[in-house]
């Protein structure tokens, strides 16, 4: 029951990625063992949740429009500074999230202002 709901989790989190493409294949996980259980009020979730998903997949290939976030891996080498802060360490390495259509020089300027 666990893993069903951990799946399901993923598919949701997949769905607000943008990743429509992906939910099948966890969805394939999923409905032998709602269909063995025989439990058809979910399998019908599934189902739409399926159909609304390709549909999107079909909405995408023929705009060619999809956003997808952008992560950036920042690695400071050398002393590093943030602002009153001064560390002595060889490099610092940090994941950032931002969100789609963030220009190059917006987050040049982000991280020289709040990491110098």
């Amino acid at each position: 029951e666990v893993l069903l709901e951990l799946l399901e989790e993923c598919a949701d989190g997949l769905w607000k990625a943008e990743r429509y493409e992906l939910i099948a294949n966890i969805y394939r996980l999923i409905i032998p063992i709602y269909e063995e259980r025989r439990d058809f009020e979910k399998l019908t979730h599934l189902y739409d949740t399926l159909h609304r998903a390709y549909t999107k997949v079909m909405e995408v290939m023929h705009t060619g429009k999809r956003l997808l976030g952008t992560y950036f891996r920042v690695a400071f080498f050398g002393q590093v500074r943030f602002k009153s802060i001064s560390l002595k360490l060889d490099r610092i390495k940090i994941c950032m999230n931002l969100c789609t259509k963030t220009p190059l020089k917006y987050i040049t300027d982000k991280l020289i202002f709040i990491h110098l």
